[in-house]
């Protein structure tokens, strides 16, 4: 027996995913292991993480009211997601770390820092200085370090 024939179909979104021109890496997807029709999507700025059902082509936003009562969110800079099957929480990495989504399924759930004492800095650039002997670095979205 063959497989049935699946087909991509065309999907409208409610803004870019890439709403700041940053490149396109900095975006997530990730299928709900249980729910088939669920569909978890992240990109950066203003278009953080959203719960996509495919079969009414619904995008929910994941970091604003009403999903989301505490307003606990993620950083913005998405870069892949995981389920964490123990406990049943969408996990999203970021350049700020690891952030866990409480009930990703349904609106009420949280976003909970999983950085613990971990402090994330992404170096864009380092150089020396030889008349000071010291290194000034540049920090993508924290500082410059001297």
């Amino acid at each position: 027996d063959q497989p049935e024939s699946l087909e991509w179909l065309p999907m409208s979104q409610p803004s870019r995913l890439d709403e700041d021109s940053m490149p396109k890496d900095r975006m997530a997807l990730l299928a709900d292991p249980e729910l088939h029709d669920l569909l978890y999507v992240a990109g950066n700025a203003e278009a953080l993480a959203w719960r996509v059902n495919v079969t009414t082509n619904t995008w929910t936003k994941m970091w604003d009211r009403p999903d989301v009562l505490d307003g606990s969110l993620p950083h913005a800079d998405c870069r892949n997601y995981c389920w964490d099957s123990q406990s049943n929480r969408l996990l999203l990495v970021t350049d700020g770390g690891l952030f866990a989504r409480e009930r990703p399924r349904e609106p009420g759930g949280r976003w909970i820092s999983l950085n613990g004492d971990y402090s994330a800095l992404e170096l864009l650039s380092a150089h020396y200085d030889p008349h000071q002997d010291r290194y000034v670095m540049g920090a993508q979205d924290n500082c410059a370090i001297v």
